[in-house]
């Protein structure tokens, strides 16, 4: 094991923490020299301020000539104050969960407000002596990675404040309208990269089943049609329609967070190749055999890792940053 202090987790540069307001500024009242009337309250979407802190993770490949984002997962950005802030996504992204095998490097691009495709922005893992520069929950599908604020000067983020994560029942219950954000690769061109990746994809559904015993602090089941690239996405429960207890809001209720996309639905198929289906003579018989592959499936139950383990995560992180006390991780 080896150890290392986390203060590329302190940051000097702002950091927009705080979520928009969604009734816009005040009309300015008439005056004796202003005698025109008010103006209209301009209309936000309150939606915005999610999209922007929602982030697609990858690879760069080249492309004639030009570098491309192949884009292969999501993240959030997490606001702890108004000057320290990182990356929240699933553990899986960077650590193979069954070899154990970690990358060394991540890409990340921000959301286009205006469709553009953003500059991707490398997220370095480790550092020149190889240990690594991302933290890992020891029990579930989390890790945070620092932001390269040196590669963003002057640039303000949008990030999901500490406040806005779930923490009653009230929140996270069976039946519980949701919003998820993230980067799934339902389309991609030729090239592997995908046209509709500028800013996150928003699917709906609900919280499918909790744990019983421990709602808040078990993973939990959704149905949102989740599909690959959604892994590290948030997952936000939307506040208007029914609450737990069957009454009904009208309005915007607002969002709050309640978890990451850990695991999506898979299914088997049989590999095609070159028109047909693959088969190879099983070893003892000598009978061809369908080969067979475990894919992403469109649609079904995903499972989710809770907010509150994220909040457990982030809390030990950035306690120990203020302190010159080392925390152990990882070396890959």
């Amino acid at each position: 094991m080896r150890t290392f202090a986390l203060s590329f987790f302190l940051v000097t540069l702002p950091l927009c923490a705080q979520v928009k307001p969604t009734g816009g500024p005040a009309p300015t009242a008439p005056t004796a020299n202003s005698p025109q009337s008010p103006q209209p309250i301009p209309q936000i979407d309150p939606s915005q301020h999610w999209r922007n802190a929602t982030v697609a993770l990858g690879s760069v490949i080249t492309v004639g000539g030009t570098e491309r984002l192949v884009v292969e997962g999501s993240a959030v950005i997490v606001a702890v104050d108004e000057k320290r802030g990182c990356l929240l996504t699933a553990k899986h992204m960077i650590e193979d969960p069954a070899s154990g095998i970690v990358r060394p490097a991540l890409w990340m691009r921000l959301s286009s407000e205006h469709g553009e495709e953003m500059p991707s922005i490398p997220l370095d893992l480790v550092d020149s002596q190889g240990k690594a520069i991302w933290i890992g929950a020891p029990d579930s599908d989390l890790a945070l990675i620092p932001i390269p604020w040196a590669k963003l000067q002057g640039r303000k983020l949008d990030g999901v404040s500490i406040k806005e994560f779930a923490a009653t029942e009230d929140e996270v219950f069976q039946g519980a309208q949701i919003l998820v954000l993230g980067y799934p690769q339902v389309f991609r061109n030729a090239d592997q990269t995908n046209p509709y990746s500028t800013s996150p994809i928003a699917r709906v559904g609900i919280i499918a089943w909790t744990n019983p015993a421990d709602p808040l602090g078990k993973p939990f089941l959704v149905d949102a049609n989740l599909y690959g690239g959604n892994s590290g996405g948030p997952v936000f429960r939307v506040r208007n329609g029914f609450d737990r207890y069957g009454n009904f809001n009208i309005g915007n209720g607002g969002l709050a967070f309640i978890g990451i996309v850990s695991q999506g639905p898979t299914v088997t198929t049989p590999i095609i190749a070159g028109g047909g289906i693959v088969s190879r003579p099983n070893a003892l018989t000598g009978v061809p055999e369908t080969e067979y592959t475990v894919v992403p499936y469109v649609g079904g139950i995903g499972v989710i890792e809770p907010a509150s383990r994220a909040k457990e995560l982030l809390s030990r992180v950035f306690q120990l940053a203020d302190k010159p006390i080392p925390l152990q991780i990882r070396k890959p």
